[in-house]
Parts: C-alpha cells; structure tokens; sequence
C-alpha cells in the first residue's frame, strides 16, 4: 500500500518506522492518522500536537485524550471524511493555524509533565503505600517494614 500511496503523488511520504519523528514534524503541513484499531498511536498524536502540527485522526485513534473536533483536530472515520480534511489542513492556512494554536495549548495544559507528573508520583505512591509485607519468601523477611516506601528497594534478609 505504501508503494501505492508513493506513486499517487510524489509529495506524499510513507516512511514506515524511523527512529525520531520530529525532523518529519518540522517539515510536515498535517499528521494523518487513520487507525481503527489497535494501540500505541496517541503519543505520536500528541507529539504532532505538541511541535504544532495540524492533526487529522479517527475517532478511536484520539479516543481518551479529550480532543475536539474542529478544535484541537479534524476526526473522519469514513473514507471520504478522511479525504476532505486531509484536503482542507492542505489547502487552509487559517485552519491550520487555529487547530495548531488550540491543540498545543491543550497538550501542554493537560499532558505536560509539569501537569502529569504528580499525578504519576501519587499513583504510585499509593500503590506502594497499600502493599503489605512479603512474608511469604521462605527464609526470608523484610529488614524492616520502613524499607518498603516509594522509591526506595525493599531489602530482604535472610534469617535461620
């Protein structure tokens, strides 16, 4: 398919896997994610959000990120949607420049790691704090029960 989408139109680029993204970002007018099914795309769709480019997606590649359409980016899930906003990032500067605007602001509001790293250390602060000691290694126990805190290693000892 790739091959396919090549000889289309020279100015489309399929490159399959790279190792960084953002030199591709840079140079790209929109970020086109047609997926359906599966995982992993909504960290790329929030870098292409975050270096400022005009998204268009599926609704389930977005799902979950609180992306609005026409705000943030543009959402198809039919062939011929996909087509239309693909052609409308293309050719509309201004549309391009307000999904931009929008969509950078609500990655870095909500998804920057000033804003989810505290959510992440309470996470799993308290998942730490509700285990409760393994006692259940024969032969061993913990040194003491201070040693089981975030961030720090649980120590086992070994006792006769």
């Amino acid at each position: 398919m790739a091959q396919e989408v090549r000889q289309a139109d020279g100015r489309i680029h399929v490159t399959g896997f790279v190792d960084d993204v953002r030199p591709y970002f840079k140079k790209a007018v929109a970020f086109v994610c047609p997926v359906f099914d599966g995982g992993g795309t909504q960290l790329k769709v929030l870098d292409a959000l975050a270096m400022g480019v005009p998204t268009v997606a599926t609704t389930f590649s977005v799902m979950g990120l609180n992306l609005k359409h026409e705000i943030h980016v543009l959402l198809g899930d039919t062939p011929e949607e996909f087509a239309r906003h693909v052609m409308s990032v293309i050719s509309d500067v201004e549309l391009r420049c307000r999904l931009t605007a929008a969509s950078a602001l609500l990655v870095h509001e909500a998804f920057s790691w000033s804003q989810i790293g505290p959510k992440i250390n309470a996470a799993y602060q308290q998942a730490f704090d509700s285990v409760q000691p393994c006692e259940s290694v024969p032969g061993y126990k913990f040194a003491n029960d201070s040693d089981v805190i975030f961030s720090r290693q649980p120590r086992l000892i070994r006792w006769d």
